[in-house]
């Protein structure tokens, strides 16, 4: 016996055991969710079985769950025996500590509430980033706490490296200029840029507005301008 995820998804034809994965009577959504993750024996299958349950979910119930991370407590037990996570490195239940979290405040570009991506990213160059010897909330392995940084404070991020995509965020820089490995430069300015204007109003790619939440790689690599116009509020029916 195994349950098989619904006709119409992206991972059609995974089968996992049945008895594992339905919800008791007897358990919430949560417990139900930290219990097959903890029954399934292969990795693989519980990301994939993650990713199920994120396309079964409204944008709205995602981004609901989102701001749930962000405001949670996470227990000390949960990370005691850790070597590289403190709890300087964490926002509610969200470790920017541990490299593999880093995609999380991005999330929110695939929801009907965009912007919250823009003042998480904001909120994290604020709190998680400091001039100072112990500066950094985690291990910098590789390099990735200062990656992070870098592409967050220019207005964008890998989320799903080798996807071809980078999701908008919130630029932290003024201006910036990119010197491209083909000899093209990207020019990137943040109009009204301020502590307190951390929202994006419209991005322009070489005078023309997108209509998307992401560049390519073509498009950075093509080179040009990209102007971000920053404001201190939200705007109504931004999708």
């Amino acid at each position: 016996m195994c349950w098989t995820v619904r006709p119409d998804s992206a991972l059609r034809g995974l089968c996992y055991p049945k008895g594992v994965v339905e919800l008791s009577g007897l358990e919430s959504e949560a417990q139900r969710v930290e219990r097959v993750l903890l029954s399934l024996p292969e990795l693989e299958l519980r990301v994939n079985w993650l990713l199920d349950q994120f396309e079964r979910w409204p944008t709205s119930t995602i981004a609901a769950r989102l701001d749930e991370l962000f405001s949670m407590h996470l227990p000390d037990e949960f990370f005691a025996e850790t070597e590289d996570i403190t709890r300087e490195g964490i926002i509610g239940g969200y470790i920017h500590g541990n490299e593999p979290s880093h995609h999380v405040a991005y999330l929110y570009n695939w929801t009907d509430q965009p912007w919250k991506t823009q003042e998480r990213v904001r909120m994290i160059l604020k709190h998680q980033y400091h001039p100072t010897p112990d500066g950094l909330g985690g291990n910098d392995d590789c390099g990735q706490m200062s990656a992070w940084y870098l592409f967050s404070a220019l207005g964008f991020y890998p989320v799903a490296p080798g996807s071809g995509q980078y999701a908008l965020g919130s630029p932290l820089v003024k201006t910036a200029v990119l010197k491209l490995e083909n000899g093209r430069t990207l020019t990137i300015e943040a109009k009204n840029q301020s502590e307190k204007n951390v929202y994006v109003n419209r991005v322009l790619l070489n005078g023309r507005a997108l209509d998307r939440t992401y560049l390519t790689f073509e498009q950075i690599m093509n080179g040009g301008k990209i102007v971000f116009e920053m404001t201190s509020y939200v705007l109504d029916g931004v999708d």
